[in-house]
């Protein structure tokens, strides 16, 4: 069996780890200066990515740049793991648009589970991998951002959502 393959990608608000399988992207996290530290000395001694994480890595390290200039952003192929409801609710989510805001009471109806917001809000906080699954875009029914898992929390939730603000407006 192929071990998972890593690689940390910047990005204005933050460092993301990028973790991959031979099937696709596993989990794109905000990481702590003290989790970033640990990743670099584990990964200078982990062997070469095989051609299908290279593949994986790369593609995932594209969409990044792609949505950081408000460019179009290629398909990742993900291989996520989680509940049915978790993969249901976070493939739902990935409908919303670069720049949309959907509250959890909405993302529930949207994938078929109307007066589960709570247990959206968990799902989202569960969430493997931040960005291509855009949990940040999910908010709070009277319009406030609510929480964010990753690190730094809501300062980087309010980030990619204004960055996306920002970035669509410029779009013709």
């Amino acid at each position: 069996m192929v071990n998972d393959s890593y690689s940390l990608i910047e990005m204005p608000c933050g460092t993301l780890l990028a973790r991959v399988s031979e099937k696709g992207l596993k989990e794109l996290s905000f990481q702590s200066a003290d989790e970033i530290k640990k990743w670099k000395r584990l990964m200078a001694f982990r062997g070469a990515p095989t051609m299908l994480q290279r593949i994986s890595l790369e593609a995932t390290s594209a969409w990044i740049s792609a949505y950081l200039d408000g460019e179009e952003m290629k398909e990742v192929k993900l291989d996520i793991e989680g509940t049915e409801f978790q993969k249901n609710i976070w493939i739902t989510s990935r409908t919303t648009i670069f720049g949309e805001r959907i509250s959890y009471r909405d993302l529930a109806e949207k994938a078929g589970h109307e007066g589960a917001a709570r247990a959206v809000g968990s799902a989202m906080a569960e969430n493997p991998i931040s960005i291509i699954i855009p949990c940040h875009r999910v908010i709070k029914s009277d319009g406030v951002i609510g929480n964010y898992s990753g690190h730094g929390g809501t300062e980087t939730k309010r980030w990619l959502l204004e960055h996306e603000t920002n970035e669509s407006q410029m779009t013709p």
